[in-house]
């Protein structure tokens, strides 16, 4: 073979070596591409989850059901309860909420048709009037009335079109805040947790997620501070100041969360504690006794 061809060949060598190499990299990167989206609890990442949210709405067509002139009297629609007023439902959607509301007021039901129009594209302005008039009237009667489903979907409507960054704040606030209560508690009581009594105890110092330590339930205040946060988000804002102090005092009051766990611990170790002290208090005063050999000269 001449010097040429030799040339020729070791050089076509070269390129498909460096061809090779470059093809492993390109599937080295895909291989661990997937590797990673098959540990990630949403594998298309935060932009896929953002884009479906989109096309959610886009398939909303919007709310057309009835809704009244812009000054209609909120005092009455407060004081007229669903069942007692007849309906003439343009909508599927009317009609369940009529049915779900059955019980309420007329007040309650406009509140639910608003925030039904709001979740659309290109809703109709009286709704957004009229949803923060309702709440800027009645805001103390319509939080007590409300359950806490509807309640939390008003904070939601809130986040989206809240008049002010307080409002909209707020509205983020308990929606993340219920949102993962929702969530947590799913899990807890899908694999057989009683909701309003401690789960049995693991002892262990590894890490709950991302590197953080776990939660220091006897001595720690993260779960006071998370609720002083919401309350603090509640307060910035007097419209919907009700709403949210309202949900608050529900999640106080509820022997069905983590809050309500939590205070069961720490009572139980507070209750062992003082069983313990007595003897502790012997076993310190045995020590602290002279022994009879030093009691000699």
């Amino acid at each position: 073979m001449s010097n040429a061809a030799l040339g020729i060949t070791l050089a076509l060598g070269f390129v498909v070596l460096m061809a090779g190499f470059v093809l492993l990299g390109v599937l080295y990167r895909r291989l661990d591409r997937i590797r990673k989206h098959m540990t990630l609890a949403y594998p298309r990442g935060m932009m896929r989850l953002a884009a479906l949210h989109q096309r959610k709405m886009l398939r909303q067509h919007a709310y057309d059901g009835f809704f009244p002139p812009e000054d209609v009297d909120l005092r009455a629609l407060s004081h007229q309860k669903v069942a007692d007023t007849p309906h003439n439902p343009q909508t599927g959607k009317e009609r369940e909420l009529i049915a779900n509301l059955a019980d309420g007021s007329e007040l309650a039901l406009l509140n639910a048709k608003c925030i039904v129009s709001l979740r659309r594209e290109n809703p109709p302005e009286v709704a957004k009037h009229l949803f923060h008039r309702i709440w800027q009237e009645h805001a103390d009667d319509l939080a007590t009335e409300l359950d806490s489903r509807w309640l939390i979907s008003s904070a939601l409507t809130f986040l989206d079109h809240g008049r002010n960054e307080n409002q909209r704040r707020a509205g983020l606030a308990a929606f993340v805040a219920t949102g993962f209560m929702k969530l947590y508690e799913t899990e807890h009581m899908r694999y057989g947790h009683p909701k309003n009594a401690p789960s049995k105890t693991y002892p262990t110092n590894e890490p709950v997620f991302l590197g953080l330590d776990m939660f220091k339930i006897n001595g720690g205040d993260l779960d006071k501070n998370v609720l002083f946060r919401l309350y603090e988000a509640a307060q910035s804002d007097a419209v919907i100041a009700p709403l949210m102090v309202e949900l608050l005092n529900r999640i106080n009051a509820s022997d069905e969360t983590v809050f309500h766990r939590f205070r069961l611990i720490r009572e139980r170790q507070a209750e062992r504690k003082a069983r313990r002290a007595p003897k502790k208090a012997a076993m310190a005063a045995e020590k602290s006794r002279p022994s009879p050999d030093q009691d000699k000269p």
